[in-house]
């Protein structure tokens, strides 16, 4: 039960925070770009990219945050799977065992080379691979993440509407002067 409580509060914490961040990302952009180019105006397009952008930096986010506690849980398990592999071996006599068991295979154990390092070094390889296949991950996460930050504000700078006040009023004035009748 405690490991679904564990799960249940890393996962739950990383869904916050991964869409916490994109919000705060995809808010930063648009009033970074707010006046870019000057005298533009959002428009609903522009909205859908920031929707957009949103939503895959939300899995992205939530993604690079998982990574990251899957990393940490990846050394904790090595530390406890050292630690229990070290007190099973102090706990049994290997060569006793061997031979109440398997004693056709006596001659091919030598029970002096197995010893709490072995154990310990094959631990360490399996969570070294498991945390390269990790960094792995996180750096196409990166590099995604640096493409959505990219291209997306690209589309966004795109779909803005350009405003000339100044004339849009000239106009309305030269067409409401032109519609007035003189006597």
């Amino acid at each position: 039960m405690a490991e679904l409580k564990y799960l249940w509060d890393n996962s739950t914490s990383a869904i916050f925070w991964g869409f916490f961040i994109a919000v705060f990302i995809t808010v930063v952009v648009f009033r970074l770009f707010k006046d870019t180019p000057p005298g533009s105006r959002y428009t609903p397009a522009s909205t859908f990219w920031g929707l957009l952008m949103v939503m895959l930096l939300s899995v992205e986010c939530i993604s690079i945050i998982g990574a990251f506690q899957a990393r940490l849980a990846v050394s904790d398990m090595e530390e406890s799977l050292k630690s229990y592999g070290g007190n099973a071996l102090n706990a049994i006599n290997l060569e006793e065992t061997v031979d109440a068991f398997v004693p056709s295979l006596k001659r091919f154990i030598k029970t002096e080379n197995i010893n709490k390092g072995a154990v310990d070094d094959v631990v360490s390889t399996y969570a070294d691979n498991v945390r390269q296949d990790i960094d792995k991950q996180l750096l196409k996460l990166g590099i995604f993440v640096l493409a959505t930050l990219i291209f997306l504000p690209m589309f966004i700078i795109k779909s803005k509407r350009f405003y000339d006040h100044a004339r849009n009023y000239s106009a309305k004035r030269s067409n409401y002067r032109s519609t007035r009748k003189r006597y």
